[in-house]
Protein backbone atom coordinates (compact mmCIF):
# COMPACT_ATOMS: atom_id res chain seq x y z
CA UNK A 1 0.00 0.00 0.00
CA UNK A 2 0.90 3.53 -0.49
CA UNK A 3 1.99 6.04 1.80
CA UNK A 4 -0.33 8.99 1.32
CA UNK A 5 2.02 12.02 -0.18
CA UNK A 6 1.20 15.13 1.64
CA UNK A 7 1.82 18.19 -1.18
CA UNK A 8 1.24 21.13 0.33
CA UNK A 9 -0.25 24.63 -1.69
CA UNK A 10 3.01 26.45 -3.27
CA UNK A 11 4.94 23.08 -2.87
CA UNK A 12 7.50 23.15 -6.23
CA UNK A 13 9.21 19.91 -5.45
CA UNK A 14 9.22 16.50 -4.06
CA UNK A 15 12.56 14.36 -3.52
CA UNK A 16 12.06 10.58 -2.89
CA UNK A 17 14.90 8.65 -1.92
CA UNK A 18 14.88 5.01 -1.20
CA UNK A 19 14.79 1.21 -2.07
CA UNK A 20 11.07 1.36 -3.54
CA UNK A 21 12.25 2.08 -7.45
CA UNK A 22 9.47 0.34 -9.13
CA UNK A 23 6.86 2.24 -6.95
CA UNK A 24 8.49 5.54 -6.75
CA UNK A 25 9.00 6.07 -10.39
CA UNK A 26 5.44 3.98 -11.14
CA UNK A 27 2.34 4.90 -9.17
CA UNK A 28 4.16 7.39 -6.98
CA UNK A 29 5.19 9.50 -10.22
CA UNK A 30 1.95 9.22 -11.55
CA UNK A 31 0.03 10.61 -8.53
CA UNK A 32 2.44 13.67 -7.71
CA UNK A 33 1.81 14.95 -11.21
CA UNK A 34 -2.14 14.58 -10.90
CA UNK A 35 -1.94 16.61 -7.87
CA UNK A 36 -0.08 19.11 -9.66
CA UNK A 37 3.58 19.21 -8.25
CA UNK A 38 5.40 20.80 -10.39
CA UNK A 39 9.27 18.60 -10.12
CA UNK A 40 9.79 15.38 -9.23
CA UNK A 41 13.38 14.56 -8.00
CA UNK A 42 14.14 11.11 -7.28
CA UNK A 43 17.22 9.47 -5.48
CA UNK A 44 17.80 6.19 -7.29
CA UNK A 45 19.60 4.05 -4.68
CA UNK A 46 20.19 1.08 -7.33
CA UNK A 47 21.87 3.04 -10.11
CA UNK A 48 23.31 6.19 -8.23
CA UNK A 49 21.49 8.98 -9.82
CA UNK A 50 19.58 11.59 -9.40
CA UNK A 51 16.02 12.03 -11.73
CA UNK A 52 14.95 15.11 -12.24
CA UNK A 53 10.96 15.41 -13.61
CA UNK A 54 8.94 18.07 -15.01
CA UNK A 55 5.20 17.85 -14.48
CA UNK A 56 3.80 18.51 -18.29
CA UNK A 57 0.07 18.81 -18.22
CA UNK A 58 0.19 16.14 -15.83
CA UNK A 59 2.39 13.83 -16.99
CA UNK A 60 6.20 14.07 -15.62
CA UNK A 61 8.73 13.94 -18.06
CA UNK A 62 12.50 13.28 -17.49
CA UNK A 63 14.46 16.66 -18.09
CA UNK A 64 17.80 15.31 -15.97
CA UNK A 65 19.70 12.04 -15.22
CA UNK A 66 22.84 12.89 -12.64
CA UNK A 67 25.21 10.67 -11.75
CA UNK A 68 27.84 10.86 -8.81
CA UNK A 69 30.56 12.77 -9.64
CA UNK A 70 28.63 15.43 -12.29
CA UNK A 71 29.27 18.79 -12.42
CA UNK A 72 27.12 21.43 -14.22
CA UNK A 73 26.26 25.04 -14.10
CA UNK A 74 28.38 28.23 -13.75
CA UNK A 75 29.31 27.38 -10.18
CA UNK A 76 31.06 23.67 -10.20
CA UNK A 77 28.79 21.15 -7.98
CA UNK A 78 29.66 17.90 -7.24
CA UNK A 79 26.66 15.14 -7.05
CA UNK A 80 27.60 12.58 -4.53
CA UNK A 81 23.88 10.80 -4.93
CA UNK A 82 25.02 8.89 -1.36
CA UNK A 83 25.00 12.28 0.55
CA UNK A 84 21.56 13.60 -0.81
Amino acid sequence: MLARAVIRAGQTALMDKGSTRHIDLGRKRQLYAARGLPWYWFVDLANNELVVLRNDSGVFVEVQRLTSGTTMGPVEITLTVADL
